[in-house]
C-alpha cells in the first residue's frame, strides 16, 4: 500500500507568533503530520509521498528523527493550491508504482485510530476513481457538501447546498484521474474542490464511505475539538 499527505498550505489560522508550521501543531500532544503518518502506517502503508512547502522543511526534518515502518518521500514544493499539491503527489505515486489506487489525505485531519484501514477496506468494493470520507459532522466554514446515493455509494452531486455529507479530508484515488489536469489548468481552477466536481461533471465514477466524526483542524478551536474527539474515543 501507497500513501501520500498534501501538507503544502501556509495554515495561517494556526501560525501564531512562534512561526510552527501547520503540520507540527500538536493535538493531545502529537504533531497534526505524524497523526496521519502514523494511521497510514496502521493501515498498512510501505511508502508515503508527502508534499510540504519550501518554507516548512522542519517537517520533514523532524519525522525524519523519528522510527518508521514506511519510507518517507518527500516533494518540497511551494503550490500555488491544493489541487496543484494533490497532482504533484499523484504524480509522485503513480511514477514510483503503478500499485493502485492510493489514500491520500489532508494533514489537518484528526481521527480516531483505524481509521485509514477501515476506509481503505470499504473504499476498495467500489471501484471508483475518488472515493471520498464523507462524514455528517458538518462543522467547517466552507465545507465540501457531497449528495450520494447511500444504497450504491455513488455521488450524485458535489457542492450544492443540499448536501447531506461534507467530505472528510482523505480520499482513495486512481492515476487515471491524472488525465483531467490539463483540462483542469486551463480552467484555472484554483483549488481541490473546483477539481473534483470537474471530475464528476465529465463521468467520472465517485464514490464516498461514510466515516466516523474527524475534525478538520484549521484554527485553536478546532485543536480543542480534534482532543474532545480522540478523548471519547479512548474514554
Amino acid at each position: 500500500m501507497r500513501a501520500g499527505i498534501l501538507a503544502a498550505g501556509s495554515g495561517s489560522r494556526l501560525r501564531g507568533q512562534d512561526a510552527i508550521p501547520k503540520p507540527l501543531r500538536r493535538v493531545a500532544g502529537t504533531p497534526l503530520i505524524e497523526r496521519v503518518v502514523d494511521d497510514l502506517e496502521r493501515a498498512g502503508a510501505t511508502d508515503i509521498h508527502i508534499i510540504i512547502n519550501a518554507e516548512s522543511t522542519a517537517i520533514r526534518d523532524y519525522l525524519d528523527r523519528t522510527a518508521r515502518s514506511s519510507h518517507l518521500h518527500w516533494i518540497v514544493e511551494t503550490t500555488p493550491s491544493s489541487m496543484h499539491s494533490f497532482f504533484r503527489v499523484l504524480e509522485s505515486l503513480s511514477a514510483f508504482s503503478a500499485d493502485a489506487p492510493y489514500v491520500i489525505s489532508t494533514v489537518d485531519v484528526v481521527a480516531p485510530p483505524g481509521t485509514f484501514r477501515r476506509f481503505r477496506e470499504r473504499a476498495l468494493t467500489h471501484h471508483a476513481d475518488v472515493t471520498f470520507a464523507v462524514t455528517n459532522r458538518i462543522d467547517e466554514e466552507r465545507p465540501l457538501r457531497i449528495d450520494i446515493d447511500e444504497r450504491s455509494g455513488g455521488v450524485r452531486s458535489i457542492g450544492r447546498e443540499n448536501g447531506r455529507w461534507a467530505t472528510a479530508g482523505y480520499y482513495l484515488v486512481q492515476p487515471a484521474v491524472l488525465r483531467e489536469r490539463n483540462a483542469a489548468e486551463v480552467a484555472g481552477f484554483a483549488a481541490l474542490r473546483a477539481f473534483f466536481g470537474h471530475l464528476h461533471a465529465q463521468g467520472y465514477r465517485l464514490a464516498a464511505v461514510p466515516m466516523g466524526d474527524s475534525v478538520d483542524v484549521d484554527s485553536p478551536p478546532d485543536i480543542v475539538a480534534a482532543e474532545a474527539l480522540l478523548a471519547s474515543v479512548q474514554g
